[in-house]
């Protein structure tokens, strides 16, 4: 209604514009013209809108009215001023001139077109802007209209990307849901920070924000998520698989079954992490959802240590423990330098590499052992004197390994010695005190022979006495071993057997108790190896007056 109001007022202020322009061409320029006012005539410029077309002369004539001559009316019709009579005329007021009224009246209309037609764009804006959206129909006649699809955004952990297809298999956060989207060319993807991504920036581990259509699986946007934090090569975590707990320093964070853990690229238990490894640990707020360990841990196994007194072991600058029969240690992956001490040893050192998951044997088998010299000295001369059993001389002095040894002496008379030491050092001195028996019995009367039976292990030694050549020494078991008559006194024996180290000793023979037989056993020790300590000799004796059979 409004517009067609404008519009008839429009057309009315046109055809009025046009019609006062034709007046205008059909009138003259203004001139002088006589006006004649009583008997008086006056010259004057006529006004612009005058024109005396029928008046050649351009005289007009006034004439007075009479004296009494009052009607407004009147005066107005014939110009009567009453100021004038006597007077010339008064000059008529000039009208405005039609240009410039002209000119107005094309502002005014231009002012008011612009208006009306800025009302009318406003007004059909607040329409197109307060009505709903138009609902959709879906493809084919007759179906019925469906409403837009709906934007969905989720929170979410990469569990694998196909870069073929350019698709990322997502499990939802919140939602406890695995599903698979698509990146398309118009993705928008995004850092944390910001900034653009491609497809293949993105990682298995990676917390996103994601937006889809719902019932579309093509992404509009997926951005790794600002609230994920990142730890690099973290030590010492602790991982409690029993209450699903991660421990860094005085942190804890939870984790589910959506929790990934890597190594080289394989999944792994996280229970089997140990403190010693390093690792790349991401978490949403407080929950662990991804750990990839950079380094892990193999074992380092210490054997054949038995013989170590003391002894302890060093790997790298990371442990530092006493060494016991059977150790194992857990150490980083990586080149680790063994170090093995104790105090019958020479130091022990080794550069092993551990393998991540594996285990490396470290065998002290060949370890370099300290030697010492046992020296020995007795108020008793005439003594019969064991080390560990094994029957010595007194006067020469006795090579051992480092270690504990007992020592033990019996003299006629004198009440037995017995005594333990301490080897630790290249040379030591043992001093024999004896004590007399309080009631000594007769010196017996002892033979001059004795028959000794010596026994190796391994059996099959050649037996030289003072470098005479005896026999070999055969298995124990046997019912008639070895057995030569040896004159009573110090005697050198010697054992050689291919493969093995010789043995030589000075053997005291003494029929003490009136023992007749000598039964000893010796352990040989290999060529390629370092026997510590022979085992305790055996005897046998027999009675000189019985024949019955006795030893040790």
């Amino acid at each position: 209604m409004f517009r067609g109001f404008l519009k008839g007022s429009f057309e009315g202020y046109l055809k009025k514009v046009i019609e006062l322009n034709r007046n205008a061409a059909r009138r003259k320029q203004p001139g002088r013209v006589n006006i004649e006012i009583g008997d008086k005539t006056i010259n004057y410029r006529a006004p612009a809108s005058g024109g005396y077309k029928d008046d050649p002369e351009r005289t007009r004539r006034v004439d007075l009215p009479p004296a009494n001559y009052t009607d407004r009316a009147d005066r107005k019709r014939t110009g009567y001023n009453r100021q004038a009579v006597g007077k010339p005329a008064a000059r008529p007021k000039a009208k405005p001139h039609f240009g410039i009224f002209l000119a107005f009246i094309i502002f005014a209309g231009v002012v008011v077109s612009v208006s009306a037609f800025a009302l009318m764009i406003s007004s059909f804006n607040d329409k197109a802007r307060t009505a709903p959206p138009a609902p959709t129909r879906d493809v084919g006649a007759g179906l019925p209209l469906v409403p837009a699809a709906k934007e969905v955004k989720q929170v979410c952990l990469i569990k694998a990307t196909d870069p073929d297809t350019r698709t990322f298999t997502l499990y939802g956060i919140l939602d406890g849901r695995t599903f698979y989207m698509t990146a398309s060319g118009g993705t928008v993807m995004k850092d944390k920070h910001g900034g653009s991504l491609v497809f293949a920036e993105f990682k298995q581990g990676d917390v996103v924000d994601i937006a889809y259509l719902e019932d579309d699986s093509v992404l509009i946007s997926i951005q790794q998520s600002p609230q994920a934090q990142t730890f690099f090569n973290l030590e010492g975590v602790i991982v409690d698989a029993e209450n699903n707990r991660i421990t860094v320093g005085n942190k804890t964070y939870i984790y589910g079954p959506e929790f990934v853990c890597l190594y080289k690229g394989k999944e792994q238990d996280p229970a089997a992490l140990a403190p010693e490894d390093r690792v790349t640990l991401r978490v949403y707020k407080t929950v662990a959802m991804f750990m990839d360990i950079t380094t892990g841990h193999g074992v380092i196994d210490i054997v054949h240590n038995e013989y170590i007194k003391d002894g302890s072991v060093e790997i790298g600058n990371l442990t530092y423990a006493k060494l016991e029969e059977s150790r194992s240690f857990s150490v980083p992956e990586g080149i680790h330098k063994v170090v093995v001490k104790g105090q019958n040893i020479e130091i022990f050192q080794r550069d092993v590499t551990v393998t991540g998951g594996e285990t490396v044997t470290v065998d002290l088998a060949g370890v370099q052992m300290k030697y010492g010299s046992m020296y020995f000295t007795s108020n008793v001369p005439d003594v019969y004197l064991t080390v560990n059993d094994n029957p010595v001389s007194l006067d020469d002095a006795l090579p051992l390994l480092f270690g504990l040894y007992e020592i033990k002496a019996t003299a006629f008379g004198y009440e037995p010695f017995q005594h333990t030491v301490d080897l630790n050092a290249p040379a030591l001195t043992v001093q024999i005190e004896m004590l007399p028996t309080p009631t000594p019995t007769p010196r017996p009367v002892l033979p001059e022979t004795i028959k000794y039976t010596p026994i190796t292990v391994p059996s099959g030694a050649e037996v030289y006495i003072d470098d005479r050549y005896v026999g070999l020494t055969t298995d124990p078991n046997l019912t008639d071993p070895l057995s030569v008559d040896v004159e009573l006194g110090q005697h050198n024996v010697r054992f050689v057997k291919d493969g093995y180290a010789d043995w030589t000793s000075i053997v005291l023979f003494a029929n003490t108790n009136n023992l007749r037989e000598m039964r000893m056993t010796y352990t040989l020790q290999e060529s390629s190896s370092i026997q510590p300590l022979a085992p305790i000799p055996q005897e046998t004796t027999t009675p000189a007056d019985t024949g019955e059979t006795g030893g040790y």
